[in-house]
């Protein structure tokens, strides 16, 4: 198979649902990462545009965005929606593209605008529709948060470790937006924009919060993530276009896998991809550097990582979703964005990015620091 390479990685800045980004449609948050990806690149050059969402208007949003960002026509785009894995799903999805020969340069990653999330209608005229349904009532179709708070009870994970994790993770985003880490990986114009959700957060505030899923229960809106706005893509390339076209390889995509897992324990679903992903690889988990992972709820994270005896200190370095936000079909992008830039500023040889998506479907990837 031919070796792909990512050579260029962008984000948005990411703005909290009817915040910063509000008025921005997600196709236009796309082009603004398109054009960043794509500076200096002859478009005749670009084989395809791939794409993630899941709350969008429908149609074909990858085409509808590589057109907004003024690319050539004649480049196609195909649009995934694997809701919240959309955006990892798209890149692997590329990757295999360029692996197989069907191409050689590929923009992959993905959209989302939860702010201008379309209100949906059934024919027969009943009330609006609150979300997709992920799994049949048969099986059961429990609301995020729900499948979190399961996976709370089934792991035995604790409000206080819940909060503990989530003081963390906000600790680490905003450590990291003061010494402007996130600068490099954000398009131009929102270098200097800090991501909507970064704050400090008390003690206090972490155990004042109530539950958002019942009274009983541990999941609150602080220690999981928020609905979110924001694109991400990658630039990916074959080592042939990488030396025809003068750009340097960053990362090299190894493999990528995904698994299911019981859709009452949605968030839970990683864990079988990374451990699918490794074992055909032949690694560890305790052989990767860093790991960037989709921190949808506290309680996911905390279970994952007792799970696979996940370091803590390789998880998630500068913070995750929890303070970031969460743009669904952005989010498993926005990961590999992430890896890119915490990869490239350290000693990190090998990493993985991971995203759990409703319905019980889990996504993973690994990448090493390329040295060609």
């Amino acid at each position: 198979m031919n070796e792909v390479f990512i050579v260029r990685a962008k984000r948005t800045v990411i703005g909290q649902k009817r915040g910063l980004l509000a008025n921005n449609r997600p196709e236009k948050l796309a082009a603004m990462v398109f054009h960043h990806l794509t500076d200096g690149i002859p478009f005749e050059q670009i084989d395809g545009v791939i794409l993630g969402n899941a709350v969008g208007e429908g149609g074909n949003i990858a085409r509808l965005s590589l057109l907004e960002a003024g690319l050539s026509m004649s480049i196609p785009g195909t649009t995934i929606d694997g809701q919240c894995g959309s955006g990892l799903d798209a890149i692997i999805t590329a990757a295999r593209q360029i692996q197989v020969g069907a191409g050689e340069v590929y923009i992959a990653g993905g959209t989302e605008s939860t702010s201008l999330e379309p209100e949906r209608i059934p024919t027969n005229g009943l009330a609006p529709l609150t979300r997709a349904r992920f799994s049949p009532e048969t099986i059961g179709d429990p609301d995020m948060a729900v499948a979190a708070e399961n996976v709370a009870t089934l792991y035995g994970i604790s409000r206080e470790q819940q909060d503990a994790y989530a003081a963390r993770s906000y600790e680490r985003a905003y450590i990291a937006e003061q010494e402007g880490r996130f600068r490099q990986e954000k398009i131009y114009e929102h270098r200097y924009l800090a991501d909507e959700g970064i704050r400090k957060v008390s003690e206090r505030l972490l155990k004042r919060m109530p539950s958002i899923s019942n009274q009983a229960g541990s999941v609150t809106a602080i220690n999981s993530c928020a609905k979110s706005d924001g694109a991400a893509a990658v630039l990916l390339m074959s080592k042939e276009a990488c030396e025809r076209l003068g750009f340097d390889p960053i990362l090299t995509f190894i493999d990528g896998a995904s698994a299911g897992c019981d859709p009452n324990l949605a968030s839970f679903s990683p864990v079988p991809a990374i451990r699918k992903l490794l074992d055909r690889q032949k690694l560890r988990l305790d052989q990767v550097d860093l790991v960037e992972w989709n921190e949808a709820y506290a309680a996911q994270m905390v279970a994952c990582s007792q799970e696979l005896n996940l370091d803590a200190s390789k998880l998630n370095r500068s913070g995750g979703a929890l303070t970031l936000g969460h743009p669904y079909g952005a989010s498993g992008a926005i990961n590999v964005v992430r890896l890119v830039h915490e990869m490239s500023s350290s000693g990190a040889k090998i990493g993985l990015s991971a995203v759990g998506a409703a319905g019980g479907n889990g996504t993973a990837a690994l990448f090493y620091k390329s040295d060609v």
